[in-house]
């Protein structure tokens, strides 16, 4: 499929996402007083705060650094694991650690989040399979895994597969069997498993997990049928064609009187936006249905300001747009939920308000990309859909009103939630 502009989609959302993170204010998503600030052009912190009696800190023997954990570990060995993270968080974008030598909670939460990254259990402790899993993402000898955008080929013939179930199978297929498992997990911002070749309770539950989610029987048994699911989620998965998508999505209005939306009023946007997906669906004769309200990609973590200006989670909100470009590229609209205002707790995730419809995706005069919605809060059509931008967190925008006032349509609006699909068809 052809590119836009001589670059493909997500190299033009990938180079309107690049920048420096913008310091905020302790309780405002911000890392605690005293905690490293970002710094311009690289995350990682300078000789200042390196330990002085480790030349080269990062040029570590795996096998002799000692198991860490929580409030009993080496200051020395412990500021190699921080510099360590940091080049992870560097290359997902996030903030540095403190390279101060404490092994402290935030220290141990940026540790599960690399453990869930590079396929390992995340318990924040240090073993050796993490230090090796670590000097091998150093030694750039297994890539840093995008856990959120994680798109390849099965690697694997379905029908050659063996039966796999707990306890048994020969390692090699499990490790196949885990890392295909990983891919669907971590696409749709579920924690990776432990790729260690054993078909454990972990490995067995996460089959189960997959056959639910894809409409099979949830055995736990890896038999032909879930090495084809697995097999064409892999490849589904690759998304990224770089073409502008349109879908043709009816706009109705939460206030529709017709018959069309079930009690219609101020708080039926949900159910507004939810016929508007019914109605396509059934236009185009496409079988599909949301998944349940409880799995979703959670984007804001929480409200900042009066006008629903939100917390962030950039993992999530480059999951989130991921997410919805395999969604348009598949034909299938998204319905995202929005803030736009503070205090409300009435939505099963509190940081949303109102909820619109993605219906494509573009590129404008200036090379920018931006996402189109249909948006039910207004009663005329022409009002009722417009476009939304990326900002420096790489969360979808719609700029307006700040104050927190007048019509919803008039607002500035930040994703706050995406709803997703039983499967990708």
């Amino acid at each position: 499929m052809s590119a836009i502009g001589g670059s493909s989609w997500r190299e033009r959302v990938d180079a309107w996402d690049v920048g420096d993170v913008e310091p905020t204010p302790a309780g405002l998503g911000g890392e605690a007083p005293g905690e490293a600030p970002a710094v311009r052009g690289s995350s990682i912190p300078g000789p200042a705060v390196l330990a002085p009696a480790l030349t080269d800190p990062l040029a570590f023997d795996p096998l002799g650094m000692p198991e860490l954990r929580a409030g009993s570990a080496p200051a020395e060995q412990t500021r190699v694991l921080q510099l360590a993270l940091n080049v992870w968080r560097e290359r997902m974008g996030m903030r540095p650690l403190r390279v101060d030598g404490a092994f402290g909670r935030r220290t141990a939460a940026a540790l599960r989040e690399v453990q869930r990254a590079l396929g390992l259990p995340a318990d924040g402790t240090v073993e050796t399979r993490d230090w090796q899993a670590l000097r091998r993402m150093l030694d750039a000898r297994q890539p840093v895994l995008d856990p959120w955008s994680a798109r390849i080929e099965p690697g694997f013939d379905p029908a050659a597969m063996p039966e796999l179930r707990f306890g048994q199978g020969d390692p090699e297929q499990v490790a196949v069997l885990q890392s295909a498992l990983n891919s669907w997990r971590l696409s749709r911002n579920r924690a990776a498993i432990a790729t260690d070749g054993h078909f454990g309770a972990e490995t067995r539950m996460a089959v189960m997990q997959f056959q639910r989610c894809v409409g099979l029987t949830p055995t736990g048994i890896v038999d032909r049928a879930t090495w084809e699911r697995l097999a064409a989620v892999q490849v589904r998965d690759r998304g990224g064609s770089g073409e502008p998508v349109a879908l043709d999505v009816p706009w109705i209005s939460q206030f529709d009187t017709t018959g069309r939306v079930e009690r219609p009023g101020d708080t039926a946007c949900y159910r507004a936006a939810t016929r508007m997906v019914r109605e396509y669906l059934a236009n185009q004769g496409i079988d599909a249905a949301l998944e349940d309200v409880w799995d979703r990609i959670d984007v804001g973590r929480r409200e900042r300001t009066r006008a629903g200006r939100v917390v962030t989670d950039r993992a999530a909100a480059q999951a989130a747009r991921n997410y919805i470009d395999r969604c348009l590229e598949a034909g299938l609209p998204v319905i995202v939920g929005v803030s736009c205002e503070a205090g409300n707790a009435y939505n099963a995730n509190p940081v949303t308000d109102h909820f619109v419809v993605i219906t494509g995706r573009g590129v404008d005069a200036e090379g920018r990309p931006y996402y189109t919605y249909n948006d039910p809060s207004v009663t005329e059509r022409e009002r009722g859909s417009g476009r939304m931008v990326l900002n420096e967190q790489g969360n979808l925008v719609k700029d307006g009103r700040t104050d927190g006032q007048g019509l919803v349509a008039d607002r500035h609006w930040e994703v706050s939630e995406v709803r997703t699909w039983h499967e990708l068809p």
